[in-house]
This record gives C-alpha cells, structure tokens and sequence, in this order.
C-alpha cells in the first residue's frame, strides 16, 4: 500500500511516521499511549485501509483513518489532533495579528511594562517577536478549554510570549560564577583580582544571563559576594602605600596605610556600583528591556561585607546625572536583609541600618526584608493570625551570624567558608520567593545536618486567577464559587505540568553561564536542567481580592478588617490549602514546587478590569474604576495610615508566602524619624516592605518638586520627571511631558492615598 504525498509523489505506508504525529498531538494534552493502545490503533487504521479498496491513499484520507481510530482510543487526543490538522487557517490568524501589533508599535507606544521603552528598535523587535510567540504559544501549547480562559481572562499566564523557551526570574549564584574563574563562549575568564574588575565582569554577566530567561534576576546577598574581591582590592592598595614610602623613604605607618587602602577600595566600589547603575538603566539586554535587576544585602558582618552594603546606599542615596541634576536610579532594586540581631539600635550593624534609613527616604530603596518572627504583641487582637514565616523559621534555625560565605585563602584566591548556611531567602525580582528546599530532604530536612538551598535557583512560571471574574461566573451560573474556583486551579496545574515538562528538555547549553559555570548548576552543555527544574518553584497567582470581597457582600477589604472570617479571608485561605496540598503531592504525582503569589499587576490591573467589564458589565465598585486593585492590597483610595495598613495586610501577607510584599506611601520630605518607625514596625510585623514617595524632579534645573506641584517652584518649568512605585518596583510616571506606564496604572496611581 502506497501514500499519496501532497506534491503527489507515492511513498511506502509507515505506521512510525503515523505514530510520531500522534505522539505530538498527546503531549499537547498530557496523554501517553500504552503498547496495547498503539497496537490497536494500528490494527483500526489497517482495517479502515482493507475497507476502502484501495492500493494508494492520499494523506487526507489516511488523516480521516488516524481521526476515526483516536475516536475510539482517546477522544482527547483526537480532539488534539484535529485542532492540530487546522494549523494553516491557524498560521493566518496569527500571522494577522502579529502585523497588526506591528502596525500598532510603528504608531503608538507599547506601556505595558514600565521597564521598556518601546521607541527603540531593540524593543520594537522584541515585542514583534513577542507577538508571534504568543500567538504561537496559545495555538501549540495550550487546549481549547486553556485558551479561552485565557482569552476571556478567567486566567492569565504571565509572561506568554517567552513561555516556550525559557524559566522565570532567579537567585543566581554569581559568587560561584567567579569563583576560580569560568568559561564563556570558549573564552576562558580567570578569578577577578579586584573589586573593580568582578563589578565589571558581573555587570557583563548580569546582562547576558537576565536576557535568557524573563521576570527578576537577582543577585543575593551582593555585599557577600563582592566582599574577597574588596578584601583583594583592600591588600593591593595596603601593598601599593608600603611600596610608595619605600621609594620616598619615609616612614611606614600602619594606621596611615589602612586609611590610604580602605580610601581607594571605597573609591572603587563607588565607581563599581556607578557602573551597576548606568549599565542597567541604560543597556537595554537583547530582550529588549533593561534587565530587572536586584540586589539584596545587609547581614555580612565582616568589615568588607558591610563596606560593600555601605556604598552600594551611598551611591543610590546620591543619584546619578549632572551636577545639580542628579536623581536616584531605577535598577537594580535594592533590599536591605534586616534583622533585629544585627540591626535593632545597639547592635553591631544598626549604622548601616540608619545609613539605609536615609537612602530610602531619599531614594525609595531599599525596601526592607524581615528576617525576623512577627512579633504580634503589635498586631490589632481583631485580625491576629499566628504565622511562622519561612524566611524567619529558616533564618533563625540555620544562620550562623558573624559567618561570611566568600573568604580568601592563603593564596589569595576567594573559596566557600565551609561554615556558611544558605539561609536567606532573598526575594526574586520584585515579590516572589522560593519555597524552602533542603540538601538531602528535599521538602522537609532528613536530620539536624541537612541545611536549605535557595541561592542558584528560579521560578518555572507564574499562572494567576482573576478573582472577580470567577465568582462572577458562579453567580451567574448559580454554581458553588469553590468548586469553579477549583477548575481554573486544576487546569493551571495542567499547564504548570505542561511547562515542568517542556523545561525539563532544555539543554544546558541554553544558559551556559547558568547551567554550566556555576549560576544554577555545573552541568554539560548537553545534559538537560531537569534536575534544576526539579529545584524551581511553579506559583499560583491571584488578584483583586478587595474587589472580590466587593462582589461578595458590598464591602471593601478595609472594611471587613475586622471580620476574622470575611469571605476574601475565605478565599485565599481555600487557596493557600491548595497549593500546599500540591507541595505535599511533589514527587508523588504533581512534579514541580507549588508556591502562592500575590499577582502584581502593572498593565494586567487594567486587562482583567476590562475583561470582566466586556463579560459582565459596570457593578459599582468592582469594576466602575480603570483598574483592579493588586493581589491582597487595601484599595490604594482607602485614607488610612500605614499603621492601619499594616494591620490589615498583615494575614494577608503571610498567607500568599510564596509571593508578597508590603508597602505604604508617604509624602515628600516626610521625616525620616517616622519612616524608621514604619519600617521598625514592618520588621516586627515580619513584612517585605517598601517605602513610596513620588519623587519628582525638574528637568531645566535640577529642583526636587513635591508630590502635589506641577510646576517647579525654582524656575516655574513644567518639564517634571517623575519617579513612582509600579508595584514592587519603581519606574518613571512622567518623564519628558509622556509616561512609560499604562494608564490603568496612572489611574491608580492618581487614586492613591495609602499606597
């Protein structure tokens, strides 16, 4: 029996090249034959041939035989396939729709990500090739049943566009990467022999590796990272005042030659962390985008650590620009790593705690990490929730204070205390983290001897559920809201087991400096991450929870503060149960690391409110604004204090652990005494906290202007720049007469008067 090809040439049939389709049209929907299921399609395929009669078939006929025989096995998998048969029509559409988001870039300006500015050609390519890879992703990966979830905004899988060839945001062990030195694009790299070199070469580094995956890069624990090559830099110099007063022939002093070393390491960690700042608000990375860059710090007791963590402040507290015009840079985010061990007043590092107190009122960063258990002697009795943080519990367990992870050894070169414990959690990118994973144990330590992992590890993907649309939908539907709640969860965990096992075949080769020198692993180029991606967490995101509690009974969020059991309590608790039912089945069912993220949405906050409007209609504080508001937020227009504010987020907070952050909005010029008392308070509440002040500045002068003028008070310019929170991060509100934020988020921007 023969085939008749489309170009009409004949070919032997092959029930291989039968079975190779049908293998892609099961992976699409998670479903593998047995023997006994190919046997018997093969002999229906067969039997369907012997019934036509005929000596030669023409593919579409052989196509109707394969349909007919999968209707039988599995119509689920013929489901697949025929929607697969359809891809031409399919092409079109998408072809049709990339040229339109061209259309649209050639004239408008793309804001949906206040990191991008979308008039640069860089940008116009990549979020042309973003356009088609979405539509790509959408027609090969997900159902019929995902996309319109998606379509319709049940759902919203982030990052769309950059799904089929990549992982989320990360820790990235750049520490390891120096360490001994490395290899890339098979230039060898030796171990920098200075601090001014290893900010050279991380800088370098960071821009590469943020551009092959999407979301945060961070770099944990900076201070401790660069402190050897501080140390190096420090006894070069020390070396260099010996040699000059022995060429003078003066008199060596060691006091003297201290000074002149520590002097000139300073100065090179400022033109360091300079460097960091112009290279990461100005290099765009080839995705397109400034690289999302974070640094955290904090906790390096040792004299070099902490000088690190000093001018890292410093120089965001003195900004960048012309003399007279200088204002705080946007990238990298900065988090200070508090604890009250270190921190608290009379401990050995709480100047560096004043030193970041002043840089966050001049600059908005750092945001501040609490390392520490909620002390809830401080939490309103109405809305106390007995949490134990795993930051806090891992931290306090495992950290051995005054132990610095990088140290040098005789030679000089920098090696890994054999003491040190990874076990700060600093967050990735904005808002998420990692869950807690252990050497040995995996979930749970083995014994007293198995220490935790986090550094050199990221996140496979973020899914979030829109929550107003869904009890909407249970409404109108008279359905239970939990078990239509349950089906948008089921089908996210059927995507997330989808995207584990696409990751899981990447090679090493895609992120050599990652997955090969030391970033995530030591892998060969031709080994796959599968072992990584068995590290990665897969998070479950939501938003609008104020506004489903709106939905539910009239009341905003703020004003069921006081209602231990409100339904938006209900909800995130039912979800929090979920995800950590998914965290116990890992390995045993479920592949991949369950974590919980409060969704922040930046244009998204817009998208969902218009979904729901196209789907639902105007219902009075729900969706009668331009936004929803972000994942367990007080509404931005609720006129309380950040006291309150705290108070009310506070269980929120720690439920969704796998992705949060607190924030509160001050005035311009607040006193730094009671921003201090907010973050004191912060810390004990056990939050991840940031500061926002719009900070606005004029362009012809130079003036800070205050948040409420719109002309500069100086020289009466209206040419206003303007620096705001986006949601975990900061970006320009105004910037030349324009914004590079949506105008949902301007709206709510507008709107705020407690965020």
């Amino acid at each position: 029996m023969k085939i008749i090809k489309k170009d009409s040439s004949l070919v032997d049939y092959d029930f291989s090249k039968i079975k190779a389709a049908v293998t892609k049209s099961c992976d699409r929907v998670q479903v593998h034959f047995s023997d006994d299921q190919w046997k018997r399609m093969e002999e229906i395929v067969l039997s369907e041939m012997k019934k036509d009669g005929s000596e030669n078939f023409p593919v579409i006929k052989m196509h109707s035989f394969v349909e007919l025989a999968l209707d039988q096995i599995d119509p689920t998998v013929a489901k697949s396939y025929r929607d697969y048969r359809n891809y031409k029509t399919e092409f079109v559409r998408m072809m049709d729709e990339t040229i339109k988001t061209v259309d649209q870039l050639n004239f408008t300006a793309d804001r949906s990500n206040a990191n991008t500015t979308s008039a640069l050609v860089s940008t116009k390519r990549t979020l042309t090739y973003n356009a088609f890879s979405k539509q790509l992703y959408m027609a090969t990966f997900l159902s019929n049943e995902e996309k319109q979830a998606e379509n319709k905004g049940y759902i919203y899988i982030h990052d769309i566009s950059s799904r089929l060839l990549t992982y989320n945001c990360c820790l990235f062990d750049m520490g390891r990467v120096l360490q001994g030195g490395f290899e890339w694009e098979n230039i060898g790299y030796n171990e920098p022999k200075d601090v001014r070199t290893a900010c050279n070469l991380i800088s370098d580094i960071t821009l590469n590796c943020a551009a092959m995956q999407y979301g945060g890069f961070t770099i944990p624990e900076i201070d401790s990272v660069l402190a050897p090559y501080a140390e190096k830099s420090y006894k070069k110099y020390k070396k260099e005042y010996k040699e000059l007063v022995e060429d003078t022939d003066g008199i060596y002093s060691e006091e003297k030659a201290d000074s002149y070393a520590i002097s000139k390491t300073r100065r090179d960690l400022q033109q360091g962390f300079q460097g960091f700042e112009h290279t990461f608000n100005t290099v765009a990375s080839s995705r397109g985008d400034y690289p999302f860059t974070t640094f955290t710090g904090g906790c390096d007791e040792s004299r070099f650590g902490s000088l690190v963590w000093s001018v890292c402040l410093e120089v965001r507290k003195n900004g960048q620009g012309h003399p007279g015009h200088k204002r705080p840079a946007i990238f990298p985010k900065l988090v200070f790593l508090y604890t009250k061990e270190l921190h608290s007043e009379g401990k050995p590092l709480y100047w560096l705690y004043k030193e970041g107190i002043d840089c966050s009122g001049k600059a908005m960063y750092p945001d501040w990490l609490s390392l520490d258990m909620p002390d809830e002697t401080i939490v309103e009795e109405s809305s106390r929730v007995h949490v134990e943080p795993a930051i806090a519990k891992v931290f306090h367990k495992y950290h051995k204070f005054g132990v610095s992870r990088w140290i040098l050894d005789e030679n000089n070169n920098v090696k890994e205390n054999p003491e040190w414990v990874d076990a700060i959690i600093s967050p990735m990118g904005c808002r998420a983290y990692l869950s807690p994973l252990y050497k040995s144990g995996n979930l749970t330590p083995v014994d007293e001897n198995d220490t935790p992992v986090f550094t050199g590890r990221f996140n496979g993907g973020a899914i979030s559920l829109n929550l107003p649309m869904i009890l909407r939908k249970a409404q109108v539907e008279k359905k239970d809201f939990f078990e239509v709640l349950r089906y948008y969860f089921d089908m996210i965990d059927k995507i997330h087991i989808k995207t584990y096992d696409f990751l899981c075949k990447l090679k090493a080769s895609c992120n050599p400096v990652a997955f090969c020198e030391g970033g995530f692993d030591t892998l060969k180029p031709n080994d796959t991450i599968k072992r990584d991606v068995d590290k990665a967490t897969f998070s479950y995101g939501f938003t609008a929870l104020n506004e489903v509690q709106e939905l539910y009974n009239g009341h905003s969020l703020y004003e069921e503060r006081n209602n231990p059991d409100c339904f938006a309590y209900q909800v995130l608790s039912y979800i929090s149960d979920y995800v950590e039912e998914k965290k116990k089945q890992w390995k045993k069912g479920v592949p991949y690391i369950a974590a919980l993220y409060g969704t922040p949405a930046e244009s998204l906050c817009g998208t969902q409110l218009e979904q729901f409007k196209k789907k639902y209609g105007v219902i009075k504080n729900v969706s009668d604004r331009a936004y929803f508001t972000n994942s367990f937020h007080m509404h931005v227009s609720e006129d309380i204090t950040p006291f309150q504010k705290q108070d009310a987020e506070f269980r929120y907070f720690h439920i969704a652990s796998g992705g949060h952050i607190q924030y509160c909005r001050f005035t311009s010029g607040m006193n730094l005494d009671y921003i201090s008392q907010c973050v004191e308070r912060a810390m004990k509440l056990g939050f991840y906290f940031g500061v926002n002040i719009e900070k606005s500045y004029c362009n012809d002068c130079g003036t800070e202007v205050d948040d409420d003028e719109k002309t500069c008070r100086h020289c009466g310019s209206d040419n206003i720049t303007e620096i705001n929170r986006v949601c975990g991060y900061l970006g320009y509100s105004k910037v030349n007469g324009t914004t590079k934020m949506n105008d949902a988020k301007m709206a709510e921007i507008h709107d705020r008067k407690s965020m």
